[in-house]
């Protein structure tokens, strides 16, 4: 299987090792991160400034970087130029609905979450997922606090999309808390 993955995150990071025994060609926004995971995992990159010029023949392309501008102009590009499966993050449920009336597969933080959480954690979690037992919540009202502060909290995904599993992590306004309801 062919896989492009846009935004190497550690969403974009998280994919990679998912699909580490397929052909993955990166790339992001940040030049020398690119070109360093690609060392890494001794993988192909291309400079986004490239993406129109090259053969969009991937089975799968994921486009989840922080941007959400870019993440949707290049999932319509993939799409326009006949990648089947499009995965497209965005922030809020207006893009969401947009892209998905077009063949696109919007994930918000939420269903990300929801998604790593599924093959991160073992059986208590894993049947929370099941009976729809998880709550997302804003820092809004928690900002200041330490994540262990807060009753089964799990992490944190902060603005930059990044999990934080670290209970002395204090919560900004801006973060996305899931927690458990047992």
């Amino acid at each position: 299987m062919k896989i492009f993955v846009f935004g190497l995150n550690q969403i974009g990071e998280y994919i990679i090792n998912v699909f580490r025994d397929h052909q993955i060609i990166i790339s992001d926004e940040d030049v020398e991160l690119m070109e360093s995971i690609a060392e890494s995992y001794e993988l192909e990159y291309v400079d986004m400034k490239m993406i129109q010029e090259i053969e969009m023949d991937f089975d799968i392309a994921f486009f989840i970087s922080d941007n959400t501008s870019a993440n949707v102009m290049l999932s319509i590009l993939s799409l326009s130029k006949g990648v089947k499966n499009v995965i497209c993050y965005v922030e809020d449920d207006t893009y969401k609905g947009i892209m998905e009336k077009i063949g696109v597969k919007a994930l918000s933080k939420t269903e990300i979450a929801k998604n790593i959480i599924l093959r991160s954690f073992k059986e208590p979690l894993y049947n929370a997922i099941f009976m729809n037992k998880l709550d997302v919540i804003g820092g809004k009202n928690y900002a200041g606090k330490r994540l262990a502060e807060l009753k089964n909290s799990l992490f944190v995904i902060n603005k930059k999309t990044e999990i934080i599993k670290n209970p002395e992590y204090i919560i900004q306004p801006e973060d996305t808390i899931i927690v458990a309801r047992f």
